[in-house]
């Protein structure tokens, strides 16, 4: 119990401490990256305090969507903490959670699903006009529906993403 205090009290006081910070700013930006899944393609947002990010993106799969006219959507969440932040260049670790689904053909009813968690490191070089790097990997988790077992199954394995981007800061 007190250790969960403890936990809460410091959490509490960095969430603070970041939101007083005075230099705020927003980032869109365009990316392109490759994941285990396919080659990903789309627009982000981050809002940033000092050194803390948060970044949210929509993103859409090149080959599946393109290529084989089935739409692929993948909807990210997450934060970056700016470790180094000199002149025109940020460094620093990246936490992100992803959602994406497809469905695979006309004939199925069921969508595969797909849930990742990474963290890495993100790279941002620039002032207003920026050249955004980031690479990580994690966990990937994949449901789809198991004709043999008639049911919903999961399937847990290692996954990475990569993505470069050009983004615009105000």
């Amino acid at each position: 119990m007190k250790l969960n205090l403890f936990v809460v009290l410091v959490f509490s006081h960095f969430v603070l401490a970041c939101f007083a910070q005075e230099k705020k700013h927003s980032v869109i930006s365009l990316n392109l990256g490759m994941n285990r899944l396919d080659f990903q393609s789309g627009i982000a947002y981050g809002y940033c305090w000092d050194r803390l990010q948060v970044i949210s993106s929509l993103e859409v799969g090149i080959n599946r969507s393109i290529f084989q006219r089935r739409i692929f959507p993948r909807l990210t969440i997450g934060g970056a903490y700016k470790l180094i932040s000199k002149y025109n260049f940020c460094f620093g670790p990246q936490l992100t959670f992803s959602h994406s689904m497809l469905k695979l053909n006309k004939v199925s009813t069921h969508l595969n699903t797909w849930n990742e968690i990474y963290l890495g490191a993100r790279m941002e070089l620039g002032t207003k006009w920026r050249f955004i790097y980031s690479m990580a990997a994690g966990w990937q988790n994949e449901r789809y529906f198991n004709t043999y077992l008639n049911r919903k199954s999961s399937v847990n394995s290692l996954g990475f993403n990569v993505n470069v981007g050009l983004a615009y800061a105000w």
